[in-house]
């Protein structure tokens, strides 16, 4: 009586080809992020899932407890606009591009911006464990 079809399978594959590419092109994305903020040897956690939750802290230069804050609706939003935010910061870019990552569809193109364009990257969100001189006090001059 009634027939169902699920469609041709071709249809299926392409649908998986593109989420895999559209998943490759956003942890590459962050990868490019994680080599420019400093975090050489955790750049290969963006191709993970939840690990890329993680590297995200570490870049966002926050502590690992904030993933617990990632688990609680509504302020998973703003620990991931904190985050984000500071990441754009951290390669240079205005905060508001940071945040705009949070936007549905717009987010291809700013993660896309804050990877692979320039900026006044620093090495590390963290700051140095020991100074390499200490600071000078001013001397009178005489």
């Amino acid at each position: 009586m009634y027939q169902q079809s699920s469609g041709d399978p071709i249809f299926g594959l392409v649908g998986l080809l593109v989420m895999a590419a559209i998943y490759f092109y956003f942890a590459f994305a962050q990868y490019t992020l994680a080599k420019k903020l400093g975090c050489l040897n955790d750049a290969w956690w963006s191709f993970i899932p939840i690990m890329n939750s993680l590297l995200l802290i570490k870049m966002g230069g926050k502590e690992m407890w904030w993933f617990l804050l990632m688990l609680v609706p509504v302020v998973n939003i703003v620990v991931f606009a904190i985050l984000w935010i500071e990441v754009a910061k951290g390669v240079g870019k205005s905060g508001f591009l940071g945040f705009c990552t949070l936007i549905p569809f717009v987010n291809f193109i700013t993660i896309g911006i804050l990877a692979f364009t320039g900026g006044n990257n620093r090495q590390s969100p963290f700051p140095p464990k020991s100074p390499s001189q200490p600071p000078r006090s001013p001397q009178a001059v005489s």
